[in-house]
């Protein structure tokens, strides 16, 4: 039996506490509507639902092996994978940098990568997308003051960005639900999760899920960056324009994106937009191992 599918031993009293809290928070959650109208809110609130149950009746120090999540979040053993980790591999910081920045936690039981089992596809997925905005763009992560993710999964990326020397201001907008499992997590790996009502005073991780909170930040200036991967690219239009209006003014860009969704040519709205055509430098160009999918990065102001 893998190491990862092997049976937990019981809570520690801190774990045990940790996990009745997120359960309350859960059980507070009213059940998203399984009928809605749009076939992709409809798969969406399936799932939210489904998170609820799984968080209510199951252990949360395995979430990473739930089905939900694996569907959702967690990119496991794909065949992309091995592209991605060979890029890693090659590059000059593999021994200074990467090669450090992917050993896995095993905090929420995450599937090792087969090919490479001191790390997980999906870790090793999130540090390929920094490694291409790095090389791509002249910066680097532990250099950045603020970062601002749209969309940010159980809170990997953030976890990642922390791992590789970042020590500014980390800011993850999403549902309350995932929010609430990123908070979940990210304890659980010794970051502390800071109050929203302190999201002035600078660095630190802040985790939001309204727009009253995003609207009275500052996400801007030298040294931000603005990271979306698949994210906002799956949202309505209606959700995307208050982001994309006020990250007008982050100094780096690091999307990625699939061609379409839906009615939606994502191709065309992403190049259309003013926000990324005013960077200094801005390159829109294709995941060649990932069809249909491309990057967007932009940096300079």
């Amino acid at each position: 039996m893998r190491l990862f599918e092997k049976p937990l031993i019981n809570p520690s009293e801190k774990e045990q506490e940790q996990i009745e809290q997120l359960r309350r928070i859960f059980l507070s959650f009213p059940d998203a509507d399984e009928n809605a109208t749009s076939e992709a809110e409809r798969e969406w609130n399936n799932n939210l639902n489904r998170l609820k149950n799984k968080v209510i009746s199951e252990d949360p120090r395995e979430f990473l092996r739930w089905d939900v999540v694996r569907k959702t979040m967690f990119v496991g053993n794909a065949e992309y994978i091995n592209d991605e980790l060979n890029y890693l591999k090659s590059h000059r910081e593999w021994n200074s940098r990467w090669k450090n920045a992917i050993q896995e936690s095993m905090q929420g039981c995450p599937a090792p990568y087969y090919r490479y089992i001191k790390s997980s596809g999906n870790l090793i997925h999130h540090a390929y997308h920094l490694a291409r905005f790095e090389d791509k763009t002249g910066l680097r992560i532990n250099e950045l003051n603020c970062i601002f993710e749209f969309g940010g999964g159980y809170g990997s990326m953030c976890r990642l960005a922390h791992q590789l020397g970042f020590k500014g201001k980390y800011v993850i907008f999403d549902l309350s639900n995932f929010s609430h499992l990123q908070r979940y997590y990210l304890n659980s790996l010794g970051l502390q999760v800071n109050p929203k009502c302190n999201l002035h005073l600078g660095s630190g991780i802040y985790l939001l899920d309204n727009l009253k909170d995003f609207e009275s930040m500052d996400v801007g200036g030298e040294g931000s960056l603005f990271i979306a991967t698949w994210s906002l690219s799956e949202s309505p239009l209606y959700i995307r324009e208050p982001f994309l209006n006020k990250i007008s003014s982050c100094y780096s860009q690091l999307i990625a994106y699939q061609d379409s969704f839906g009615e939606v040519d994502n191709v065309n709205y992403f190049e259309s937009r003013p926000e990324f055509n005013s960077y200094i430098n801005f390159q829109n160009e294709k995941i060649n191992h990932l069809p249909n999918s491309r990057y967007l990065f932009g940096w300079g102001r």
